[in-house]
């Protein structure tokens, strides 16, 4: 059965990765927001089940969605109750995402925006992986107007995530966004490779 190829993108805090998803849209390109469905898996009825027996039933609130403020006191600093927390998570959001390349069969390619892609090792499911990637100075200046968070704030964040050098290195493709202007013309560019590939699928 044909399916997409299955497009990773990936970059650290800052990077734009979300603006270069959002120039793919506007290619025609189906994108899976995987951020935005690890938010929505609170909601399904089988993950509310194993998260409350988890975390207990003060994990949800009277209007049944999750209680943030109480998933960051419990899983502060508990490093194994999170990893238990994403065991529940991330393969619903995997399955989801098994949809979504199957609702798009027809499509040369899907892209699955991810901010832990490495991190996470969804990369090995990935048939390319696309990294956005900034000077830091500027990632740090775009995440403190965006957020209004400190300096510091934004480098705890950058913290826990895999260095650029890293990334660089694991990535198929690798988008320098340093001029918002020419950040269109590179995406097309390779919107135009990857429609002309053979991707075997």
């Amino acid at each position: 059965m044909n399916r997409p190829a299955r497009i990773g993108l990936t970059g650290g805090i800052g990077s734009g990765k979300t603006t270069v998803a959002r120039i793919f849209e506007k290619l025609g390109v189906p994108v899976f927001y995987s951020d935005e469905y690890g938010k929505k898996a609170y909601a399904d009825p089988e993950v509310q089940k194993a998260v409350r027996e988890l975390l207990g039933p003060a994990a949800y609130g009277p209007d049944g969605n999750i209680d943030r403020e109480y998933l960051r006191a419990q899983l502060f600093r508990d490093e194994e109750l999170l990893a238990r927390l994403e065991a529940i998570i991330h393969p619903w959001v995997r399955r989801q995402f098994a949809l979504f390349c199957e609702e798009h069969r027809l499509h040369v390619y899907v892209i699955n925006e991810a901010a832990i892609l490495f991190e996470k090792g969804q990369d090995k499911a990935m048939d390319h992986v696309l990294l956005v990637t900034a000077d830091r100075e500027e990632r740090i200046r775009r995440v403190m107007n965006r957020d209004g968070i400190s300096r510091g704030d934004v480098e705890k964040r950058m913290a826990l995530q895999e260095s650029e050098e890293s990334k660089i290195l694991r990535a198929g493709t690798v988008i320098v966004n340093d001029e918002e202007a020419t950040l269109d013309e590179k995406v097309f560019n390779i919107h135009k490779i990857f429609m002309a590939k053979n991707w075997g699928n």
